[in-house]
């Protein structure tokens, strides 16, 4: 079999018996139960192992650069206007109102997400003794998002108690 650095997608696609589905992933045939079980169990477990921190960082970091640039282009003037201008022209087919109900979900949603991955990579990064350094980038990312959107809410309260 190959070495323990070998992709497990590489193991599986590398099998003339096995074939991918895009719902169900690999599925192999033809082969004994002992040797399908241990293929799998070591493609995934690699898989687990080597990917699922880089994919959950990835998705942080992609959720949190989306937050921003949502957020850039609903403060700085000239791109306010654009939104104004495509927002005045869903009022008149009545997306208006589902489209900003839409973006209040998905910010709420991401940042509620992007908080709990967080944690998560976090956690496991403490439970595996790796040094925090790993995560500056995401940390000061995810602060920083929080400060924004702090900041924004304490902005609207004050503009709300000023009558």
């Amino acid at each position: 079999m190959a070495s323990s650095n070998a992709r497990p997608y590489a193991l599986l696609a590398k099998n003339p018996n096995c074939t991918q589905n895009a719902l169900q992933g690999f599925k192999c045939y033809g082969l004994s139960a002992e040797v399908e079980s241990k293929l799998y169990s070591f493609a995934f477990a690699a898989m687990d192992a080597e990917h699922a921190e880089i994919c959950s960082r990835n998705i942080v970091r992609t959720i949190l650069y989306a937050n921003l640039f949502l957020f850039a282009v609903f403060v700085i003037p000239t791109t306010h206007h654009w939104v104004d201008r495509v927002f005045f022209t869903l009022r008149s087919t009545n997306m208006e109102d589902l489209v900003g109900r839409s973006l209040q979900a998905w910010l709420l949603g991401s940042t509620i997400v992007a908080t709990g991955l967080f944690g998560l990579i976090a956690w496991k990064n403490r439970r595996a003794t790796r040094s925090a350094r790993s995560l500056k980038l995401e940390g000061i990312l995810l602060f920083s998002w929080w400060i924004i959107v702090v900041g924004a809410c304490a902005y609207g309260l004050i503009l709300g108690m000023g009558g």
